[in-house]
């Protein structure tokens, strides 16, 4: 007989797995607003101390910058962090310390294993970053905290189909009318070899030609879910989402 604990589990999982990303999302944020716990351990999981960034010195981040250039900031972030320059006499501890201590008290008193995760101080978000980001050259996802100066290897414009073309020796007895149109995205999927780069007349299969840092994709293709991030070899800058600020 099945273990009724361990199949609601899969069940959960497997349900978890179905989402759409819009849906998880929603439910993600939903948890943060109503589980202090949780929202804990999100925050140690999603940001990085910005001094643990490897690469480039970084610029001024936008929301560091004054009020006027940023939307008005909300009663949470302001909450937060009125007592940094030193507005609020000598407490030294907010409404959001004495909210934290509860916190772990209740995590404490739980047994709740999220207690040990790395402690979020108020007043800590401007030394942090989001963790995770996409790059805009190989379009994958990493961790900001572990980027090198050769965790990226690429193509230059390698997202699009003018820098890339098709073989003729490799696809010689490939009739497009009867077997299809060879230039498009799912053939290069299918026959990275068939397909010769013109930077470097290498193939899909081959080692890219560029070696280099990460750097996060445009604000609009990442749908505003990063804040700014430097790196390359140009030490370009990336502007992204102020959607940290909720936070």
């Amino acid at each position: 007989m099945a273990d009724p604990v361990i199949d609601s589990s899969e069940r959960l999982q497997d349900a978890i797995t179905r989402l759409s990303t819009e849906r998880l999302a929603r439910l993600c944020k939903t948890l943060c607003e109503e589980n202090p716990s949780a929202r804990k351990f999100f925050r140690s999981r999603l940001f990085v101390e910005e001094e643990k960034v490897p690469g480039p010195q970084l610029p001024e981040p936008e929301y560091r910058r004054p009020f006027g250039h940023l939307p008005r900031p909300g009663p949470r972030f302001l909450e937060a962090h009125r007592n940094e320059d030193g507005e609020d006499g000598e407490d030294g501890e907010d409404e959001d310390d004495e909210d934290e201590n509860e916190d772990d008290a209740e995590d404490e008193e739980d047994g709740d294993s999220v207690a040990s995760e790395p402690a979020f101080k108020p007043g800590s978000l401007k030394r942090t970053r989001p963790r995770f980001a996409v790059c805009k050259n190989c379009e994958k996802e990493f961790d900001v905290a572990e980027n090198t100066s050769e965790s990226c290897t690429y193509h230059p414009g390698m997202s699009h189909d003018d820098n890339s073309h098709p073989d003729e020796d490799f696809f010689a007895d490939h009739d497009e009318d009867c077997h299809g149109i060879i230039d498009t995205d799912e053939m290069r999927e299918e026959y990275p070899d068939g397909f010769i780069y013109e930077c470097c007349d290498h193939n899909g299969e081959e080692d890219p030609c560029i070696k280099d840092w990460h750097e996060p994709t445009d604000p609009e293709a990442a749908k505003r879910r990063l804040i700014q991030y430097g790196g390359g070899s140009d030490t370009s800058r990336i502007v992204a989402s102020r959607q940290a600020l909720l936070f």
